[in-house]
């Protein structure tokens, strides 16, 4: 029986091609999970990615910056953030963490600190004749005392407003009854109002009397008649609040602000979020650790394997690559070419070789004459395939090497047995069946990476997470084992 036919021959054959095809998939899947957490340029924030972290902080934050296009965002780049004293997503490290944000992703910001404005709410709570705005005023002391560090890393030119700077113009009586008239005459309008107001009033059961509803209209009719109306002067693209845009905004918009700047970005809504760096840190340690497991499987593949790029320049190697030529660890092959190996005779040969696969795509079988570090000259069966990326474009070549007179060793060793035959079918049909499991494990976890770089869903991501880490411990169990 010839060499190529012989059993054993076929199964080490089959099984290193296996481990090509497998480790080129993982590598390439492993590559694309850090795009999850790749800081974007601020012309670039998307919805799908965690914001830059900020220091030491436990939190990010994030917004819905896809909502408009790049370009658009890079032109019209002033914006304003509201502050609502009562809003925990605007307080402490959140706070910090979301003007780290704003700092490098605008160009101009204003922070308005809506104190006065929640005397309408303190009028729910309490029926007494107390002067809420002086109330409010204070809580809004309180609320810069408590953030005044936080306010200080604002490092772009804006200007800090309290609620009373707009609330005492002279023009905000005017701007009000614009609204009001408006809500009155407007059905449709009026019942965005009553509809925000009812929302508001849902999350908080105790307000839901006929006047505690009036209260919270006339403060949605204020802050519009200011957000809206008033700040067309100042022409802000965007206002940034940690919450979403309610819907007597989006009616007030549509009406006075749409038909004045057409097609113009002008006091467009941003929500911004804030969201706990723990999973980042949780996920950047599971790739390394998966990372750490995929070079453990790379050092106790048997054979010579390599991997190159374009230039026929080596990337990489297992174990015994490295020691036959005569390197101390793997890592020393990296940015050598063939020439610069005990086996540089045959260099130009080797390289004609690996340009070919390259070029056409098509993987090559062939016999291989090598010298080694000791000077010992050997004859390898090798296996070449391009590597490629998620793109299929082609970005380099990996490669197995096997010593045929070790596989004509075994062959003999195999003969020798009784039961080789039966054995040699057994074990094929075995190998086959691991081969399959394994490329249906990893086309499952290239699904799950998808599914995380996808998710905008906090829980989702640790879900996808968790089985991502069950199915490549399958995958590793399957490849240790012998059956």
């Amino acid at each position: 029986m010839s060499l190529r036919r012989s059993a054993i021959f076929d199964k080490s054959v089959d099984k290193l091609s296996f481990y090509i095809s497998y480790l080129a998939k993982v590598r390439i899947f492993m590559t694309g999970i850090p795009r999850i957490f790749k800081r974007r340029t601020p012309r670039r924030i998307e919805d799908d990615l965690i914001g830059r972290d900020f220091r030491d902080l436990n939190i990010a934050a994030r917004s819905n910056f896809l909502k408009y296009q790049a370009e658009d965002f890079e032109k019209n780049n002033k914006a304003v953030f509201i502050i609502s004293i009562g809003n925990e997503k605007q307080n402490g490290e959140k706070f910090k963490s979301i003007i780290d944000l704003i700092n490098h992703s605008f160009k101009y910001c204003d922070i308005v600190v809506c104190d006065t404005l929640q005397r309408h709410n303190l009028k729910n709570t309490f029926n007494s004749d107390r002067d809420f705005e002086q109330e409010t005023f204070n809580l809004g002391n309180n609320w810069i005392e408590r953030n005044r560090e936080g306010l200080a890393l604002l490092k772009i030119p804006h200007i800090n407003y309290r609620w009373n700077d707009f609330l005492k113009r002279d023009d905000f009586e005017e701007y009000r009854k614009k609204v009001l008239d408006a809500y009155n005459l407007d059905k449709e309008f009026r019942e965005s109002f009553q509809e925000t107001a009812r929302e508001f009033m849902q999350r908080n059961e105790e307000k839901r009397k006929s006047e505690h509803i009036q209260n919270s209209i006339d403060y949605l009719i204020e802050e519009c008649a200011i957000m809206m109306l008033m700040w067309q002067k100042e022409k802000y693209n965007y206002i940034l609040y940690a919450g979403n845009e309610p819907k007597c905004f989006s009616e007030t918009h549509k009406r006075f602000v749409a038909p004045v700047y057409k097609e113009e970005t002008v006091l467009k809504w941003l929500e911004i979020y804030t969201r706990s760096k723990d999973l980042k840190k949780t996920l950047v340690e599971k790739i390394q650790n998966l990372n750490l497991t995929l070079d453990q499987l790379l050092t106790h593949i048997p054979g010579h394997i390599y991997w190159m790029d374009k230039d026929n320049f080596f990337m990489g190697c297992n174990n015994e690559q490295a020691f036959n030529a005569g390197l101390n660890s793997r890592d020393e092959i990296i940015g050598k070419a063939n020439y610069q190996m005990p086996w540089k005779e045959y260099a130009k040969k080797l390289d004609a070789i690996n340009s070919e696969v390259i070029k056409t795509g098509a993987p090559k079988y062939l016999i291989e004459k090598i010298k080694l570090a000791n000077g010992e000259i050997k004859e390898f069966l090798s296996n070449k395939i391009p590597l490629k990326d998620r793109n299929n474009n082609i970005y380099g070549l990996l490669g197995v090497s096997l010593d045929i007179e070790e596989l004509k060793r075994k062959q003999l060793s195999s003969s020798s047995s009784s039961s080789s035959s039966s054995s040699s079918s057994s074990s094929s049909n075995s190998n086959s069946k691991k081969q399959e499991k394994i490329k249906l494990l990893v086309n499952e976890a290239i699904e799950l990476k998808k599914g995380i770089s996808e998710s905008d869903d906090l829980s989702k991501i640790k879900t996808l997470n968790k089985y991502l880490d069950e199915k490549l411990q399958r995958i590793k169990s399957i490849i240790d084992s012998d059956t």
